[in-house]
């Protein structure tokens, strides 16, 4: 347990901006660089309600997690994948990266918050996602939020606002929907911090198309979604249908043959033979196989 003196003395001495709050979500101590962050004078912050510093729009979805933590207090470090924003006193938003702790006093249990303005990294990351020669898509409750400009072209759209606010259900390949389904179901009830799984999408002209996708989880608008990175394997699954129908027609015309035929590899052993060859040599396929031809 840690008094007051010393409770102001651990906001003094971090770099970071930090903030201490009662379980009535009031202001009990917060530090020079935490006043400088948030726009106020020393002292200002003293007493305010929490609320303050969180836009207005985000006040009850953010009172809602703090309470949650309140009742299961654990400590939550920063790059947690949290994506907050903060309120500066002028009223500007600003996205923000922020760790939780629980600290026992004489007035009764305390949390700190560690907060770090991330607009600079935010900004390079909006630069990763809109440049990427991925497909990226976020989905929230099973409604498409964001698709970047790459999944954008892939599946012949003029412009994101074509896929956003669509079911994701309603993009993917009719037979694919119920094993997709169950799938992000068993996932989502999981420890799995990803899952990678291939699906076919359906493009702006109904044509399916084959993507690899692995989905993490991520926050939306302060709320839990589903992150999808995603490769178009098209090329490759036709690749692989033209090599098994040629497979298949090399089978059908093997077994289809008046003739015996055997096939014999390099070293001079059998690693196939025909209905008629098997009959001739009185061995079957699994017998030959294997097999020296001059045993």
């Amino acid at each position: 347990m840690i008094d007051d003196t010393v409770l102001r003395e651990l906001t003094r001495v971090v770099v970071d901006a930090m903030i201490v709050v009662d379980r009535e979500r009031r202001i009990v101590a917060a530090n020079g660089p935490a006043e400088r962050l948030f726009g106020y004078g020393p002292g200002e912050l003293m007493g305010q309600p929490l609320g303050v510093l969180v836009p207005e729009r985000l006040r009850a979805a953010h009172q809602r997690q703090t309470q949650e933590y309140v009742e299961h207090p654990r400590p939550r470090p920063l790059g947690n994948g949290l994506k907050l924003e903060g309120r500066r006193k002028d009223g500007t938003a600003f996205p923000v990266d922020i760790s939780l702790n629980t600290l026992e006093t004489p007035r009764g249990p305390v949390t700190t918050a560690t907060v770090r303005d991330i607009s600079d990294s935010e900004a390079r990351y909006r630069e990763l996602v809109e440049a990427s020669i991925q497909g990226i898509l976020v989905h929230q409750n099973g409604v498409v939020q964001f698709a970047n400009p790459a999944l954008v072209e892939m599946l012949g759209y003029s412009g994101a606002g074509a896929l956003v606010g669509r079911p994701i259900d309603e993009l993917m390949a009719p037979e694919d929907r119920a094993r997709i389904a169950a799938l992000r179901e068993a996932w989502g009830r999981g420890s799995e911090p990803a899952v990678r799984y291939e699906t076919r999408i359906l493009s702006r002209d109904g044509t399916a198309r084959w993507f690899e996708c692995i989905s993490s989880r991520t926050m939306w608008n302060d709320a839990p979604a589903n992150l999808a990175t995603m490769v178009d394997v098209s090329e490759r699954k036709r690749a692989e249908e033209a090599v098994r129908a040629s497979e298949a027609a090399y089978r059908a015309l093997l077994e289809e043959a008046p003739d015996a035929i055997f096939v014999v590899d390099q070293r001079g052993r059998f690693m196939e033979a025909n209905a008629r060859a098997c009959e001739m040599s009185g061995y079957a396929r699994d017998e030959l196989r294997g097999l020296p031809v001059a045993g």
